[in-house]
């Protein structure tokens, strides 16, 4: 009797030596995931607002011969909406801007040059921002600062 209750006992110690190394292990392996994933998320939020700011720049607005930095330039130095000519008179800068940062954001962008905003509000706490700096044409060659803030939760 004695014999098989120490095995009994050395069993339970030894399932329960097992669990608690299983715990530890399970639980020292998933935090470095959650704060990859995070990385991943940053990263990958990142290479999309690259993306945007490179079309951006290089992108023909339909209709008009600029791209929307320029067309954003001319709107600084004229006013909202630009006029271009006979053939497309008026151009309403902002909304174009807005549609074109709303295809790749959704709603979880904003721009930001002098006292004009664009887009949608920041959040105040809770969410990951990143800020690209987007240096704009403006009159007498100088170059006017911008910013792209795109955040998520």
């Amino acid at each position: 009797m004695k014999g098989q209750t120490s095995e009994i006992i050395n069993l339970i110690i030894l399932v329960v030596i097992v669990l608690v190394v299983f715990l530890i292990s399970y639980f020292m392996i998933s935090s470095p995931q959650k704060s990859t994933q995070k990385l991943i998320e940053a990263h990958s939020r990142y290479e999309a607002a690259k993306k945007a700011v490179y079309g951006f720049y290089y992108t023909k607005v339909p209709g008009v011969s600029t791209s929307y930095v320029v067309l954003l330039g001319y709107r600084l130095v004229n006013g909202n909406p630009v006029y271009f000519g006979d053939y497309y008179p008026f151009v309403d800068c902002d909304k174009m801007v807005t549609q074109y940062f709303s295809e790749y954001f959704g709603n979880s962008w904003g721009f930001e040059v002098r006292d004009i905003y664009l887009g949608f509000k920041k959040p105040s706490e809770g969410y990951q921002a990143i800020e690209i700096l987007i240096p704009l044409p403006s009159q007498n060659n100088k170059v006017e600062k911008g910013y792209l803030y795109v955040w998520s939760n």
